[in-house]
C-alpha cells in the first residue's frame, strides 16, 4: 500500500531531526533545473506568480536565491513540512522502525521535487503544483511532472491511497497505474448535511496516514477499520474506490 500526501506551503527547517537517516530526493537533477528557473525570477515576478504579498514574495526570493548554497539547511520531508496534515501525522512522535516503514509506504507530491520519500532531505522552498510555471519548455508544472511520476508510481507497491489534495493529485493519471487508486473524504456531520470542511479534512488526511504507517493495513478494505478523531466509514456514502469517513461536526 502506498499513501500519497501533498506537502505543505509552511516548512520548519530550525528544529533538529529525531531521526538523522536520511535519503536523496530521487528528482533532484530535476528540482534543480525548476529552481534554476525560479531564481531568474525577481520578488515581483514571484507575487504576480504566486499571488503573494510582497513581504512574502522578498521571503521567497530570498530562500530560492539560497537554495543552492552549500550552507544552506536540509532536512527530511516527513519533518521539515508543518501544515495541518503534517501536525496530525506527528511524524517526530514515530518509531524509527515507523518511519523506516514509511520510508517505504508514503510519497508526498512536491511541485519542485516531484515526488518524495519521507526520509529525504529537502531545502526551503515554495512552489505550489499549480503555479502558472512551465520549465524545460513545458507548459506547466503538470505537464512537466506527469510522465515523471507516473513512471516511478507504476514501479510501487498498489493499491494507492491518495490523501493528497486535488491540486497535486492531478499529476497523476489513476488509470495509468497498477491496481486500484484510492481516494477517502472526511466529512463533517452538521445534522441536515455532511460536508468537508478543509481545515478538518486535512487534519484527517494526516490522520489517516500515521494509521497506515503505524497500523499497516494492506487491503482498501482495511481502511474501513480507520476511527481516528471520531471519524466512522459510512458505506451508505462511499463508492468502492472514495470510501467516506464522517463524523459530528465538532463545536
Amino acid at each position: 500500500m502506498i499513501v500519497l500526501l501533498s506537502p505543505s506551503k509552511t516548512q520548519n527547517f530550525q528544529d533538529q531531526p529525531p531521526l538523522e537517516d536520511q535519503s536523496e530526493p530521487l528528482f533532484r537533477e530535476e528540482a534543480r533545473e525548476i529552481m534554476l528557473h525560479l531564481q531568474s525570477f525577481s520578488p515581483g515576478d514571484l507575487a504576480r506568480l504566486m499571488k503573494m504579498s510582497d513581504r512574502l514574495a522578498g521571503e521567497t526570493a530570498e530562500k530560492h536565491r539560497d537554495w543552492t548554497a552549500e550552507e544552506t539547511p536540509r532536512l527530511q520531508a516527513i519533518y521539515a513540512y508543518t501544515g495541518e496534515a503534517y501536525r496530525s501525522l506527528d511524524a517526530p512522535s514515530l518509531s524509527r522502525a515507523e518511519l523506516l516503514h514509511a520510508q517505504n509506504h508514503l510519497r508526498v507530491l512536491s511541485g519542485l521535487y516531484g515526488l518524495l520519500r519521507p526520509l529525504d532531505a529537502i531545502r526551503p522552498y515554495r512552489l505550489e503544483m499549480a503555479a502558472p510555471l512551465g520549465p524545460g519548455g513545458t507548459k506547466n508544472l503538470y505537464h512537466y511532472w506527469r510522465e515523471k511520476i507516473t513512471a516511478l508510481l507504476t514501479q510501487e507497491r498498489s493499491p494507492f491511497v491518495n490523501l493528497a489534495s486535488l491540486e497535486y493529485s492531478r499529476v497523476i493519471t489513476p488509470e495509468d497505474l497498477p491496481g486500484r487508486f484510492v481516494t477517502p473524504l472526511f466529512k463533517e456531520d452538521r445534522g441536515s448535511s455532511c460536508s468537508v470542511v478543509a481545515v478538518h479534512a486535512k487534519r484527517a488526511r494526516g490522520r489517516m496516514a500515521r494509521w497506515i504507517i503505524t497500523d499497516r493495513p494492506e487491503r482498501v478494505e482495511d481502511l474501513q477499520s480507520f476511527c481516528a478523531d471520531g471519524y466512522r466509514y459510512r458505506s451508505d456514502l462511499s463508492e468502492p474506490d472514495q470510501p467516506v469517513f464522517v463524523r459530528t461536526a465538532p463545536g
